[in-house]
């Protein structure tokens, strides 16, 4: 999984390492940003149009940064509620008002061991190896399923290096084989490599 899926998706599975880290990132972000606030305060008493502009363009910076951390924050805690086989909305647990219910969230979240086995959300984040294993043998059965599954595996990264070359490979094979489902996967390869051949 790639660093801009891992925090900015709300799609599929994380494991609870992949939780702390986009955690720490979010958590990171929303901090630094933050402090963008703190030399705010001098610049509303800086006369004139300069104060001013300096001053809004601090404050929206910082705005922008705290509304990534949270972006961040709710996309990797509903990736990993996901891999628990839950809804992403459990997320909104961690609004509640109650000093200690957002930290056990957390705490919950990043040291729970996920489903063993795939879910609706995807394979688990342990299972890619033994997924791709079973995803070869039935693709060399002929399996357009597999074929789809395979083409995912790679477009995504999921227990193999993300490679779009061979995931437009196994996506166009399904296609041939009939799946329709696979088209749609084959449109999420950026167009410079699904243009190749």
């Amino acid at each position: 999984m790639t660093l801009v899926r891992l925090l900015f998706f709300y799609d599929g599975r994380i494991n609870r390492a992949q939780f702390w880290l986009g955690f720490l990132i979010s958590v990171t972000c929303i901090l630094v940003s933050s402090l963008g606030f703190m030399p705010t305060y001098n610049m509303r008493h800086t006369p004139g149009p300069a104060g001013h502009h300096a001053l809004l363009a601090t404050e929206l910076l910082a705005v922008f940064g705290i509304a990534v951390g949270v972006i961040v924050f709710f996309a990797v805690c509903s990736k990993r509620w996901h891999d628990l086989g839950r809804s992403g909305g459990w997320s909104a647990l961690v609004l509640v008002p109650i000093p200690l219910v957002p930290p056990v969230i957390v705490l919950h979240l990043g040291m729970t061991r996920g489903k063993a086995g795939a879910n609706r959300y995807g394979p688990s984040t342990e299972d890619y190896t033994k997924t791709r294993k079973t995803y070869e043998a039935a693709a060399a059965r002929g399996s357009a399923t597999a074929m789809r599954g395979l083409g995912l595996l790679y477009l995504r990264g999921l227990g193999v290096a993300q490679d779009h070359e061979r995931a437009r490979e196994w996506l166009e094979k399904a296609i041939e084989k009939g799946d329709a489902q696979a088209a749609g996967l084959l449109e999420q390869i950026p167009p410079a490599v699904s243009q190749k051949g």
